[in-house]
């Protein structure tokens, strides 16, 4: 073997390598570098130079350099499974999912039995799977996902990632099947308490009592309680617990026997049910989506105080919001810069209500000189909030809890979508089938608020057309 020189001694180019490899697990990282290269002048093709090579280089922040170096080295030495396993590494943490899958798929081939391989394998194809969620390529994804459950049947991340899609697709039945992997995820929040009564399996629920508690967000318990009069019909008396912002709201839904504080005292009942477990256990199909609404009301009191309270309003009574809850995980994706919403409220024949809660002044400096009225602080609950919708003629508002309320109401209501969605509004319609009157005004491509407001804008002026007719008429 040719001959290199280190520390004044001639020594193989395997012993520089040796020596190399010391250097960067030593943390010497321009010293592993400069014998790497010195042993690659020699011998440009030397697969494992170029492998230590490039993992110098990718350590010292370098990544597409240091993914370079390993492809180099896979065709001087495509059989070496700790370098497909490196490569597949550097690629799944360097933004090439993609390539990463196919690498670890030929590392796995090389040897069925690593768990390293597989492991890896698994993580990039979640995270192909999720991009390709992102970009609204479904087939792609759940492709992806299960691939990943494939190869770890018990995963439950992948699962619910493929529920995910699954149900964005409109498959409701296996899509809510796999959502149900979502209590196996070790941070998932609002897991079931363990209440020392059984789950419901969907079976029989004549003359008993089932608690059915929240998960999630206030705009799920919102959506999903909707099943609570179809359990009521079976026989069933249902109890939700619910917090102050959705008490007043639930004790008016219909088929709902008693509805208790979170902390309360558990009164006595047969079993219970996650609220999001009910479409699996009731068999929802796209076609079967219980659509009735209303099915939930305003209080009358309430919505006549806030009648007298709006009267002076002229022309469409419009209220809206543009951010929903800073902790939701996709809330950067939801929400929208409230600036990109003035021309809508410039628009002549309009009267606007911000129901924007809680108040974010800053957010409020985007409609400087615009007459608003924004009612943050009045707004306690979503009883409160249900009676002012009633007065007003539209909703506007991105995905979040109010569109989920006007739309129980049945209050003509228009939603402002990322692309990709939730799942629940599913892809490519303008209508919903959860929210019979409610319209859909979809991003046309991620992050591109502006053509989407554009089409709202346009609907908004054909509306206050057609009602400046109406009224000439």
């Amino acid at each position: 073997m040719t001959g290199a020189r280190t520390s004044g001694k001639r020594m193989t180019l395997r012993k520089v390598l040796e020596v190399a490899r010391d250097r960067q697990e030593a943390g010497n990282l321009p010293g592993a570098r400069a014998l790497c290269e010195q042993v690659l002048a020699a011998k440009p093709d030397y697969g494992a130079a170029l492998h230590l090579l490039g993992l110098v280089t990718y350590q010292q922040g370098d990544k597409p350099g240091g993914i370079a170096l390993l492809e180099r080295a896979v065709e001087a030495v495509p059989r070496d499974l700790q370098l497909r396993i490196n490569l597949g590494r550097m690629l799944q943490t360097g933004g090439r999912a993609e390539d990463a899958v196919a690498t670890l798929e030929t590392a796995l081939a090389l040897d069925p039995g690593s768990d390293e391989a597989r492991q890896l394998l698994v993580a990039s194809c979640r995270i192909l799977g999720r991009q390709e969620h992102g970009q609204g390529r479904l087939a792609a994804s759940m492709r992806a996902m299960k691939r990943a459950i494939a190869l770890a049947a018990d995963d439950p991340r992948a699962h619910f990632q493929y529920a995910e899609s699954l149900l964005l697709a409109g498959n409701l039945v296996r899509g809510f099947e796999e959502y149900e992997w979502r209590w196996k995820i070790e941070d998932f929040p609002n897991k079931p308490p363990e209440l020392g009564r059984p789950l419901w399996d969907g079976g029989a629920i004549d003359g008993k009592t089932i608690l059915i508690h929240p998960e999630q967000g206030l705009g799920d318990s919102i959506q999903f309680c909707r099943y609570v009069p179809l359990l009521a019909e079976r026989g069933a008396r249902v109890i939700l617990p619910a917090g102050p912002a959705l008490s007043g709201l639930l004790e008016r839904l219909e088929g709902a026997s008693q509805v208790i504080g979170l902390k309360d005292r558990l009164p006595a009942f047969d079993c219970h049910a996650p609220i999001l477990s009910l479409p699996r256990l009731l068999g929802t199909t796209l076609e079967t989506i219980p659509d009735r609404v209303p099915y939930l009301s305003p209080d009358p009191q309430a919505e006549a105080r806030w009648a007298e309270r709006l009267k002076g309003l002229s022309g469409l009574r419009v209220g809206f919001a543009w951010a929903g809850s800073p902790k939701h995980p996709a809330d950067h994706r939801r929400s929208l810069d409230p600036a990109l919403l003035r021309p809508l409220l410039e628009l002549p024949g309009t009267s606007w209500v911000s129901l924007q809660t809680p108040k974010r002044h800053d957010d409020l400096a985007a409609f400087e000189g615009l007459e608003l009225l924004d009612l943050a602080d009045e707004l306690s609950s979503f009883a409160e909030t249900a009676a002012v919708v009633a007065n007003l003629d539209l909703v506007i508002s991105v995905d979040t809890a109010l569109g989920h309320l006007a739309g129980a109401i049945g209050h003509p209501t228009w939603l402002l979508l990322a692309q990709p969605p939730d799942w629940r509004w599913l892809l490519g319609i303008t209508d919903s089938p959860w929210y019979p009157g409610t319209r859909l005004f979809r991003q046309p491509r991620p992050g591109d608020w502006p053509s989407a407001i554009e089409a709202v804008a346009e609907a908004l002026a054909e509306a206050l057309r057609e009602r400046l007719g109406a009224e000439a008429g």
